[in-house]
């Protein structure tokens, strides 16, 4: 399900789990209509899976998921709807854990974007980190990032990008007190973020930077100013929409469709670029995990027609995924 960020970074978190203790941090958006799709469960569950696989060998591992929820605010959305979304969101993978995943659930935390726009202090160092983004774009005109920023509203596309350093916990600031996401109660020596592909283009943003303020703080390597080391993997699930955002008639957590009993029907019954997440989401909670190959199964077709892999298994962990959403 994961992919690092570059080739050897696997092998690295294998002797990592031996050595040191990890945490992995994911976030979340919220929806700006009402309710919270069921496919949001396929975007925790890689830090939920990653978390069990490393515990069953030893406990040095914990999860972090923040809901970005005063971002979605500070974009225009109506506070009551991020509102609703953001504790629907929460409750319900509190509860997915529990179900699906019990013997982790002290090891990983659900929490809420700090609620603290009048920092003065960090308000300074996003300007900071928006000149520095914004210096690169003028810069480098022909640049994939530079023109992911050109071609939206520049100056709230800076603002956006720069603030994702914020949020990951990265090498930018000696105050902590400046991220925007609460220290979990964990105590960990690596930092890993898990996200979809489109971070891709974020975490680029990131190392520029991070990189310039480094030079500023004068300091030459993250863990010489975080006291942790930090690290990046992707996933596959999210990669066509983020999860949190519904698409067409898919499914919320209050709302399975009726009547639909078969794993394969269900699928076909969804927008053709989601099906894949949603297979993500089954293999998760499957009685055997390790058989799925996502990737070789499902690939990039276009959906027009497909088997279901593991149709057996996948029904069986359909079924539970229906029982559950019927009595959240």
């Amino acid at each position: 399900m994961l992919e690092p960020a570059s080739d050897n970074k696997v092998t690295e978190l294998e002797k990592n789990k031996k050595l040191k203790q990890l945490l992995f941090r994911e976030g979340l958006g919220v929806d700006t209509t009402r309710g919270v799709p069921i496919r949001s469960f396929s975007y925790v569950a890689p830090v939920l899976s990653v978390v069990k696989d490393l515990n069953s060998a030893c406990e040095r591992a914990a999860g972090q998921i923040y809901i970005a929820d005063k971002g979605v605010i500070r974009n225009g959305i109506d506070p009551e709807i991020v509102e609703e979304n953001s504790a629907m969101m929460e409750n319900s993978i509190a509860a997915f854990i529990a179900e699906f995943f019990p013997e982790i659930e002290s090891r990983i935390e659900i929490a809420r974007e700090i609620d603290d726009s009048e920092n003065t202090e960090r308000e300074g160092l996003v300007s900071d980190m928006v000149t520095i983004l914004a210096e690169f774009v003028e810069a480098n005109p022909e640049d994939s990032l530079s023109k992911f920023i050109s071609k939206r509203d520049p100056k709230s596309a800076l603002r956006y990008t720069a603030e994702h350093a914020l949020y990951m916990g990265d090498a930018i600031t000696n105050n902590p007190d400046l991220f925007l996401v609460p220290q979990p109660n964990f105590d960990y020596k690596k930092l890993v973020m898990i996200g979809g592909r489109s971070e891709k283009t974020f975490k680029k943003a990131r190392e520029i930077i991070e990189t310039a303020r480094m030079k500023v703080l004068g300091v030459e390597n993250p863990q010489e100013l975080l006291g942790y080391e930090t690290d990046q993997l992707y996933m596959k699930a999210g990669s066509a929409k983020p999860p949190y955002f519904k698409l067409g008639n898919e499914p919320s957590v209050h709302s399975m469709p009726a009547g639909i009993n078969s794993v394969g029907e269900f699928l076909m019954s969804l927008p053709p670029e989601i099906r894949r997440d949603y297979i993500y989401l089954l293999t998760s909670i499957s009685d055997s995990p390790e058989r799925f190959d996502v990737r070789e199964s499902v690939g990039r077709k276009k959906w027009k027609a497909f088997e279901v892999p593991y149709p057996e298994e996948l029904q069986f962990a359909y079924e539970k995924l229906r029982v559950f959403i019927a009595n959240l």
